[in-house]
């Protein structure tokens, strides 16, 4: 009898543990927050290292102004110079490029008026051009051309057939008035 008891003491215990297990876990609600906490924080630490490193690129150039070494504060700005030609000649070819595929999309007429544009104005005008020269398409444009020949289909049908599609068979009747 008592070790009846000390087995269900056992089971009671071990099922108030698992319960105290689940508890303890996080929920997502706050997983979630403390990632969004996380990222914030990483998110601020890398905005505060580009500040200091911008402070300190500056402070470097001020030192090397004071001790008069011109030469590398020269070599250093003409580094970055270099570097940012070579980004805007990219940026020229990429918006000349744009320019002419845009005019030769458009025709003659449309050409002249687009010619003195910019890019973006260009392009907009390509877009507009080309929406205005499509043809807008209604529903006697997209619905299936009538027959040509003097042959009346409806004809050849058989008699249920025929009074099966009546209305289509009016239809072709009124729209050839």
């Amino acid at each position: 009898m008592d070790q009846d008891k000390v087995a269900q003491n056992e089971q009671v215990s071990q099922t108030q543990s698992g319960n105290e297990e689940s508890s303890n876990l996080p929920n997502t609600g706050e997983l979630v927050y403390e990632a969004k906490k996380a990222r914030k924080k990483a998110q601020e630490a890398q905005a505060k290292v580009e500040q200091l490193q911008s402070q300190i690129k500056a402070i470097e150039d001020a030192k090397l102004k004071e001790q008069e070494n011109y030469k590398q504060l020269s070599e250093r700005l003409e580094e970055e110079n270099d570097s940012l030609k070579n980004d805007a000649d990219k940026g020229r070819k990429l918006v000349d490029r744009l320019k002419s595929e845009a005019l030769e999309s458009l025709p003659e007429e449309g050409r002249k008026f687009a010619e003195d544009m910019d890019v973006e104005k260009a392009m907009d005008f390509v877009k507009y051009f080309d929406q205005q020269t499509k043809p807008a398409t209604t529903n006697e444009s997209a619905s299936s051309p009538t027959p040509s020949d003097t042959r009346n289909p409806f004809s050849e049908l058989s008699k249920d057939e025929r009074q099966a599609n009546w209305d289509a068979i009016l239809q072709s009747y009124q729209g050839r008035n």
